[in-house]
């Protein structure tokens, strides 16, 4: 199982938080694919899926990666794989400067 775990920050006004779930979503329905946000928490997006959705995965988290005002409002961003060795923090990751 792959996932990835978004948490938004509180703060965010409901407005944003519809135009991020709508960024999120689009991201993670794209030409490899598509997968579902199973969070049940508002403020954390949860898109997770097997081997067949791994490129989707992928895909999608690349996407999101280039929306900067996405970015700007999430707290934690986490890879989960199977392998904890792959596991990783994507908010740190992306933001890394140099």
């Amino acid at each position: 199982m792959y996932r990835n775990v978004i948490d938004i920050r509180r703060e965010v006004s409901n407005d944003v938080l519809k135009r991020l779930v709508a960024i999120a979503d689009k991201a993670f329905n794209n030409r490899a694919g598509k997968v579902k946000n199973v969070s049940t928490s508002p403020y954390r997006f949860i898109y997770e899926g097997g081997e067949s959705e791994y490129g989707c995965l992928e895909v999608g988290m690349l996407n999101l990666k280039r929306e900067s005002d996405f970015l700007n409002c999430v707290s934690a961003w986490e890879w989960v794989d199977d392998d904890p060795n792959e596991c990783c923090d994507l908010l740190k990751l992306f933001t890394k400067k140099g």
